[in-house]
């Protein structure tokens, strides 16, 4: 092949990369199902969750590829569903309950350029509502970090795992 043709093959290589793939599937953490049932709790439905204005509630980029908020794309409705996944778990969810747990999402950052480490954030407003009266009002954020690599896609794919474990 000379040197022209192979240089018309690289932006199509190049774009093969760039691609938009939504978070993966949650799943419930046995620490957080443990936590729950020794906590105080009764059981609750899970409310509205909605995204501060500063943040993209529909799209992350990681080096050049994008996540979405899994299947349903949205960072809200991944987080949404998170939470009754945990609440599910633990025989804590009734979605006729007068306790409602809703959120505002303030941060969902990944940083995924570090070539030996990846780092996300994640900062929620929650609030749980017992019949009526605002029981619990408070912001809560996490820092996660995982071994990243200098490869793009490695380093994409871990990213994606460790979006799902800060979010857990």
């Amino acid at each position: 092949m000379r040197i022209v043709e192979r240089l018309m093959v690289l932006p199509a290589l190049l774009l093969c990369g760039c691609v938009t793939m939504p978070a993966p599937a949650y799943q419930p953490r046995m620490e957080t199902t443990s936590d729950l049932l020794a906590a105080p709790t009764v059981a609750m439905a899970v409310g509205e969750f909605s995204a501060a204005k500063s943040v993209n509630n529909t799209r992350i980029s990681l080096r050049g590829n994008g996540m979405t908020g899994g299947e349903e794309g949205t960072f809200t409705r991944y987080l949404q569903r998170a939470i009754e996944a945990e609440l599910r778990t633990a025989g804590l969810y009734d979605g006729a309950s007068r306790t409602i747990l809703s959120g505002v999402l303030l941060e969902t950052e990944v940083n995924a350029m570090g070539v030996d480490t990846g780092t996300a954030r994640l900062a929620v407003k929650f609030q749980v509502v017992r019949q009526g009266d605002t029981v619990y009002n408070r912001e809560l954020a996490t820092d996660g970090s995982w071994v990243s690599h200098f490869m793009g896609v490695i380093a994409v794919q871990s990213a994606m795992q460790g979006y799902v474990a800060t979010v857990q």
